[in-house]
C-alpha cells in the first residue's frame, strides 16, 4: 500500500508505510492550503484523506481515534478556505 513513511532517528527506508497513521497529518496540510491558497496543499490533503480513508486499519478503538479524531478539521479548512 502507499502512505507515509514515519521514522524517528532513522537512517534509510523502514520499508513499509503506516497508512493508519495518514489522518493524523491530514489537517496540517489542509490548514496550510487554507492559509495560503495554495492548492498544492489541498491536493495532498486530499490525497492523504483518499488514503487513509481507504487503506487505514480500523480494528480497534486507537485506530480509530487516531484516524479520525482531529481529520475532520481538514473538511473545514478545505471547505471554508478563502
Amino acid at each position: 500500500g502507499s502512505g507515509f513513511q514515519y521514522q524517528i532517528g532513522c537512517e534509510g527506508d523502514t520499508g513499509y508505510a503506516t497508512p493508519d497513521l495518514d489522518l493524523m497529518i491530514v489537517h496540517g496540510f489542509a490548514f496550510a492550503y487554507f492559509h495560503t491558497g495554495d492548492t498544492a496543499y489541498r491536493d495532498r490533503a486530499l490525497t492523504i484523506w483518499d488514503n487513509g480513508v481507504s487503506e487505514g486499519y480500523l480494528g480497534t478503538r486507537k485506530h480509530m481515534n487516531q484516524q479520525y479524531r482531529t481529520a475532520g478539521s481538514a473538511v473545514w479548512y478545505i471547505e471554508n478556505a478563502p
